[in-house]
């Protein structure tokens, strides 16, 4: 199946099964999320232009290799490569895009080698120079990979590694699939805490392993001398470049150290020199009678925060009324820069204006706020919420209001910079008009979250369900967006499919949208979630299991119908598993689901008892590492099963009476202690042979 956001239309008159460069414009969801991705290590990046690549036939392969051959261990990645002196858009002249055949050799032999951080190749020189462009605009790949099993060799570099043509075998006598080193620098091995450039690399000896899906062109704001000296070097004879299609395929070799390699425009140096206001020549003189051009230029020039706050209330004043020219004006003269480090460094009074005039700007305009999220405003918009004055708060969540509009990957950076926890506290105790804008953005957050994980990259799933995870926790208000944006369907079906990161978060999302609410969890059910939790408390990652038995324990609280669906789905053979071989907070888990199965019912009882739940019961009760709350529960299904004789027998025999009286003397809350006291009456009333 091809990705939906294909756009089919591209392929109109060529081969089917050929690749296609697809440009996309700064308002698209990927366009946002490059830009992002590069501005993590590449601060004076600007990303000028984004192509697609809807390659079929290459697609297939990749999903063909990542489904019928990794199975559920793809370990999918989207990394960083640069190609060299030959140009990216090149590979689809070649029939395997990226191939390692092309490959001379390497810290880690002939293989793709792919980054972490777009610092690193951009750093070291791989990517290639745009022809025309005087040096100063370098193109990238943006790689989807998947990396299977890695063999870590972190800085290990020897005549063995640099002989490598595929990773070594496993213990288990399969083969590793990729090799993970680093970080190194490029060039020369390991890293030292100054560089800016060194990245954790991975390399991939397979060319059905990747699949190339953007293709970047970067420029940076340089100061003069900089970008002179870049210029410069583009011009020189490039430098230790091999002649593969998809790398330079000796990155990280120490014997291609160059002499004189030239400035790189990552280097410290240029991001010292790097020029706010590189852009504000370009301003556009526009109406009313030149008063915003004046005001613009006014804002982009150097000076003290304090002295831009008039500017700035004047600006909103005149964009409040402002057409989409005007804009644009102001994007194009650096004034969206001016404005978040308005926001960032300005007085009280400053930061409010600055966030006002970022409020206006994003109104309905992606372009806007692609070029706001660029330049890091959400992470300082997000921070004037949390620790600005009254009016800042109320003036930043309106603009992060327009930012998440209809808009993804804004709520996901908005979630990754704190903000779910800055404007829960300001929907309970801000102003009121700080209340509302922020409560609006909590609900364009559920929708556009739920969306991503839906339809997104597998590491982008896993970060939006750990954001809903934080929403549905803390916002109650959050948990009916989510259900009302189809929330549910989605989150059983990333509990069942995703990664370990985003199943566990998945299910704690589902296990807080059914707390105290019969609806979603009717839901849920209805969704088939009974038997996906009952899955994964199974088959899970540690963190995942203990997830899912918390939400199975919520949804079959007090509730008969859904505990006999948990217990037809074999959540009660799970659970008892997940007692005896989980990790701590798994252990708990179990025990207080058992608990609540075991509550006024024989039959769940001596199910309970037929899959060894008393003895593993017994053992959490003994387990010192568990949680009180865990060993407490224990107790309380111990107490539960003590409806019988039978197995009040069964729970002495098993050291249930000994390891109540230790856990009694252990003290604890006064629920703690009334749990253990309950269930120590109740063996103590039996008719058994303690020493049977």
């Amino acid at each position: 199946m091809l990705p939906r956001t294909w756009d089919p239309t591209k392929h109109a008159g060529q081969d089917p099964t050929g690749a296609v460069l697809v440009p996309l414009d700064s308002g698209d969801e990927g366009w946002l999320f490059v830009q992002n991705m590069l501005r993590q290590t590449c601060e004076a990046a600007n990303l000028v232009r984004l192509q697609r690549v809807q390659w079929p036939k290459l697609w297939g392969e990749f999903t063909r290799y990542r489904d019928d051959y990794l199975g559920g261990k793809s370990n999918e990645r989207l990394l960083f490569h640069g190609t060299g002196t030959r140009s990216a858009t090149e590979l689809s002249a070649h029939p395997h895009g990226l191939d390692p055949g092309f490959s001379s050799g390497g810290f880690y032999g002939l293989g793709i080698y792919l980054a972490q951080e777009a610092s690193y190749p951009l750093g070291g020189g791989y990517a290639h120079r745009v022809a025309g462009s005087g040096g100063t605009r370098l193109q990238l790949l943006l790689v989807r990979a998947n990396l299977g099993t890695q063999q870590d060799l972190g800085q290990r570099i020897d005549s063995s590694t640099r002989a490598m043509k595929m990773p070594d075998a496993r213990s288990d006598g399969g083969r590793f699939h990729s090799v993970r080193a680093g970080p190194h620098r490029p060039f020369l091995s390991g890293t030292v805490e100054s560089s800016l450039d060194a990245s954790v690399i991975h390399v991939v000896y397979e060319s059905r392993q990747l699949y190339p899906q953007y293709v970047l062109e970067i420029e940076f704001d340089l100061a003069p001398e900089v970008a002179a000296t870049t210029s410069a070097a583009a011009e020189a004879p490039p430098y230790n470049v091999g002649s593969s299609a998809a790398i330079d395929s000796r990155a990280g070799s120490s014997s291609s150290m160059p002499s004189a390699a030239p400035a790189s425009p990552l280097s410290k140096r240029a991001r010292h020199y790097a020029s706010p206001d590189a852009s504000a020549a370009a301003a556009i003189p526009i109406a009313p009678a030149g008063q915003l051009e004046a005001l613009v230029a006014a804002l982009v020039r150097e000076g003290p925060p304090a002295e831009k706050t008039n500017v700035v209330v004047a600006l909103s004043q005149l964009l409040s009324q402002a057409d989409g020219a005007a804009r644009e004006a102001i994007v194009a003269a650096g004034g969206i820069e001016a404005l978040v480090a308005l926001v960032r460094d300005g007085s009280p009074d400053g930061k409010a204006a600055a966030a006002g005039a970022l409020h206006n700007l994003s109104f309905n305009n992606d372009g806007s706020k692609a070029s706001i999220a660029a330049a890091g405003g959400i992470r300082e918009l997000v921070a004037l919420v949390r620790d600005g004055s009254s009016d800042g708060k109320a003036a930043a969540a309106a603009a992060l209001r327009n930012l998440s509009s209809n808009h993804a990957w804004t709520s996901a950076l908005i979630a990754a910079a704190g903000g779910i926890e800055a404007l829960v506290a300001l929907v309970r105790d801000g102003s009121p008009d700080s209340k509302m804008p922020a409560a609006g953005v909590l609900r364009n957050m559920s929708i556009n979250l739920v969306a991503l994980v839906r339809d997104s990259s597998l590491e982008g799933k896993a970060a939006a369900a750990r954001a809903l995870c934080n929403l549905s926790a803390n916002y109650g208000a959050g948990s009916a967006s989510i259900a009302a944006a189809g929330g549910i369907e989605a989150l059983v079906e990333l509990a069942r499919d995703g990664s370990p990161d985003s199943t566990a978060a998945a299910a704690g999302v589902l296990c807080n949208l059914s707390y105290n609410n019969d609806g979603r969890s009717t839901s849920i059910v209805a969704a088939g979630g009974v038997e996906v939790l009952v899955a994964l408390t199974c088959n899970g990652s540690s963190d995942s299991k203990a997830a899912a038995a918390r939400a199975l324990n919520i949804l079959g609280f007090n509730h008969e119908e859904r505990k006999a669906l948990i217990t037809a789905a074999g959540g009660i053979e799970a659970l008892v598993a997940l007692a005896r071989d989980g990790s701590p907070d798994g252990k708990a888990a179990a025990a207080k689901a058992l608990r609540n199965l075991a509550n006024n019912h024989d039959g769940r009882q001596e199910s309970i008892v037929v899959a060894g739940g008393i003895e593993m019961l017994v053992a959490v009760v003994r387990d010192s590492d568990c949680s009180p709350e865990g060993r407490s529960a224990a107790a309380r299904a111990l107490c539960n099963l003590s409806t019988n004789d039978g197995r009040k027998a069964l729970i002495v025999a098993a050291g249930g009476r000994e390891a109540l009286v230790a856990l009694a003397r252990d003290g604890g809350s006064r629920e703690f202690k009334e749990a253990v006291a309950s269930a120590l009456r109740l063996l103590n009333a039996a008719r058994v042979n303690p020493n049977s």
